[in-house]
């Protein structure tokens, strides 16, 4: 994709002001721009929105993130749904899909249990991530599951540790090195 390209494509897909000028300082070369993105959450957005990830690609992506906050919650649903989905992935068989609706289910209904806030935002990613192995749109299911994730981060750093920007930090940073292993330059 030719800086052109990526410039035209950012414009279509809506992307936000402060990534756009991001994009703009590294001239709109996309993998300049890739390789250094601070953004995990832009980073995710521009693989979902290039239409080039297969299914599994996807689903890997938003397990990615749900995995990631998984220990701010200890409801074992949470972890059931992540891991059956991690399972379904290695082997995607007729079984596997069964127990991963199954635990989707479990995932959404212990968000709606959830007193805290973010609890409920990591329940909702494990619920979305699993969710993208068998909704028709898997793209809106994972994206979901990103942003409930986020909102976790967000929750985690702002609400229930208010001096812990450190480990909010070091959730991203993960979530930047699995995406970056995942793609170490952008898939056009």
């Amino acid at each position: 994709m030719t800086p052109k390209q990526f410039k035209q494509w950012l414009r279509k897909s809506q992307a936000g002001a402060d990534a756009v000028a991001y994009y703009k300082s590294h001239n709109f070369d996309l993998q300049s721009a890739w390789a250094e993105c601070p953004d995990v959450i832009w980073m995710a957005e521009l693989l979902i929105n290039c239409g080039h990830l297969s299914t599994q690609q996807l689903v890997r992506l938003a397990v990615i993130f749900a995995r990631s906050v998984s220990h701010l919650n200890p409801d074992p649903r949470v972890n059931e749904a992540i891991t059956t989905t991690e399972n379904w992935l290695a082997d995607p068989t007729e079984d596997n899909l069964k127990a991963v609706k199954a635990a989707a289910n479990a995932a959404f209904t212990a968000a709606k249990a959830a007193t805290e806030s973010r609890d409920q935002a990591v329940a909702q990613s494990a619920g979305n991530a699993a969710a993208s192995v068998f909704m028709e749109n898997i793209t809106t299911a994972a994206f979901a599951a990103i942003v409930a994730a986020d909102s976790a981060v967000q929750q985690e750093a702002y609400f229930a540790n208010p001096l812990d920007d450190d480990h909010r930090d070091e959730i991203r940073a993960y979530q930047v090195d699995q995406i970056r292993t995942m793609f170490p330059i952008f898939p056009l």
